[in-house]
């Protein structure tokens, strides 16, 4: 072999291992969200990083499908470990929708443990108006059990990015 193509080769294999392959742009991600086996319309599936730094969304449509936006509006997300949560708004003080930069931001608050800015959406409250805490108030409620609305909560913690395609959520109605 000739010595500047081998000595190119190993650069090359030398900086694909070094940066990852790019490991720090987007992917494609897609989901499904099932209740009780059934496809879950209208859901807003937030992915949120361990360390809380980066926050992606989707919303489902009537085949409970979802594909992840980040707060750039840029569909896909980082690779990396996420805790993912999922509310089914029934009303709100604030419009969500993916890639929305206040709902994306109020997760990653409460997965720091910190307050939200101004505007953001308050913590989930189940059905009723009650919140996870036991109390009631003002905030986003969700059709759903509680346990899937916020990341100290959801079962859904360790979810690889990028996976299998598509990422499938099962929801119980009784979890």
């Amino acid at each position: 072999m000739n010595r500047g193509i081998w000595l190119a080769t190993v650069i090359g294999v030398g900086t694909l291992v070094a940066t990852g392959c790019n490991s720090s742009s987007a992917v494609g991600t897609k989901g499904v969200v099932k209740l009780d086996g059934n496809p879950l319309e209208g859901a807003m599936v937030t992915f949120v990083s361990e360390n809380g730094s980066d926050a992606y969304s989707g919303k489902t449509d009537a085949k409970g499908e979802f594909t992840l936006v980040g707060t750039d509006g840029k569909s896909g997300a980082k690779p990396g470990t996420y805790k993912v949560t999922v509310i089914k708004v029934a009303t709100s003080n604030v419009a969500m929708s993916p890639g929305d930069a206040g709902a994306m931001n109020a997760m990653k608050d409460m997965e720091k443990g910190t307050k939200s800015a101004p505007g953001a959406p308050k913590a989930p409250l189940a059905p009723g108006g009650k919140a996870a805490g036991g109390g009631a108030g003002g905030g986003v409620h969700t059709d759903l059990p509680v346990i899937y609305a916020t990341a100290d909560t959801t079962p859904f913690k360790g979810i690889k990015v990028p996976a299998d395609q598509p990422i499938v959520l099962e929801l119980k109605t009784n979890p």
